[in-house]
């Protein structure tokens, strides 16, 4: 909550916006799971209620979760595009952009994580996913969940740092140490 005050008056940057957004999916998927908890586990009655929420339980946070950490990996890229010595990277930086981006995210996920709403039933009490399905959703998990937002943010941190340091470098001018010998006072 504080990081969304926080941000939410220091809409002039794409970063900030993209970090408001990313508080707000956050508490929205916490605050789903936590009503989550309060829901068996095992679906005894096989009515279309129960199906209907096996199917959102795997879903919405998958959606939620994701959305949250492309916005954050948005933010590291944007830091990327405001650290270049590129005038064409930097002018990418825009709010208007920003808020593109975040409208694509949100259908993009919701589009790639239909799957799992498909893939999800009850078998035998629990919800789940069975079979071959249960495979393709632990490599989804693993690729695109685990693996793809952590490299993406450490390769763009690494460029930020590069970027820093060569503007460091540009600010600071090398001291010339050539004319220590001739001062006579």
């Amino acid at each position: 909550m504080f990081v969304t005050i926080i941000f939410t008056r220091q809409h002039q940057n794409a970063c900030s916006l993209y970090l408001v957004i990313a508080a707000i999916f956050n508490t929205f998927y916490l605050a789903f799971n936590r009503v989550l908890q309060y829901f068996p586990f095992y679906y005894l009655d096989g009515t279309v209620r129960a199906f209907f929420l096996c199917k959102l339980r795997a879903y919405l946070p998958t959606v939620l979760g994701q959305v949250a950490k492309t916005m954050i990996v948005f933010a590291c890229i944007d830091r990327y595009m405001i650290t270049s010595n590129r005038a064409t990277f930097r002018g990418l930086s825009t709010t208007k952009r920003a808020k593109y981006l975040i409208a694509f995210s949100v259908i993009f996920w919701s589009l790639v994580s239909s799957h799992i709403a498909v893939g999800s039933t009850i078998n035998n009490g629990q919800c789940g996913q069975f079979g071959i399905y249960a495979t393709i959703y632990s490599i989804f998990t693993i690729i695109v969940i685990g693996s793809t937002p952590p490299i993406v943010m450490s390769v763009c941190g690494y460029l930020t740092y590069r970027n820093m340091r060569h503007i460091r470098v540009r600010i600071q001018p090398a001291v010339n140490n050539t004319n220590e010998g001739n001062v006579h006072i």
